[in-house]
């Protein structure tokens, strides 16, 4: 048995191991499908040839949750909600306010990725400035490497 997928793909597979022998084969095959070659010659196999696996990593790049506060030196007559709204499917993330803001108000905003794995491109700040607060993004990464933008703003 010859394990054909380079570290860097084994890394990222349901089995990571080196798969070299049939034990290897067998226990690989029972964490996900494993894709070989067999090589026979006259109804005798002579080699197994490890091709790929299935990545085993997660792709979520959905939000669990989102906090706000207000920024440092924020106007006494601002309130925020300290828990912000999170669209999944929308890919929002909303936060409520009250009272009245004053030009150059802040609210930081942070999410937090619903996987273990993946990671929020960090806190975000929204300005209130002309009488409009601003929008940010923040961006998901999955354990894979995909990307989810999320669009940060004030309902």
């Amino acid at each position: 048995v010859v394990d054909a997928r380079t570290s860097t793909i084994r890394d990222q597979s349901a089995y990571s191991n080196k798969i070299d022998t049939l034990a290897k084969l067998e226990a690989a095959m029972k964490k996900g499908a494993v894709t070989a070659t067999a090589y026979v010659d006259d109804g005798e196999v002579l080699l197994i040839a490890v091709t790929s696996m299935p990545d085993a990593r997660s792709t979520d790049t959905t939000v669990a949750s989102a906090t706000a506060v207000k920024g440092a030196g924020a106007s006494a007559g601002l309130n925020v909600t300290a828990t912000a709204v999170v669209d999944n499917s929308g890919h929002t993330i909303k936060v409520t306010v009250a009272g009245s803001p004053a030009e150059g108000d802040t609210i930081v905003v942070t999410a937090t990725p619903t996987h273990s794995a993946a990671s929020a491109s960090g806190s975000v700040t929204l300005t209130y400035s002309s009488g409009a607060w601003n929008n940010q993004t923040i961006t998901i990464t999955a354990e894979n490497a995909s990307t989810q933008a999320y669009t940060v703003s004030v309902q």
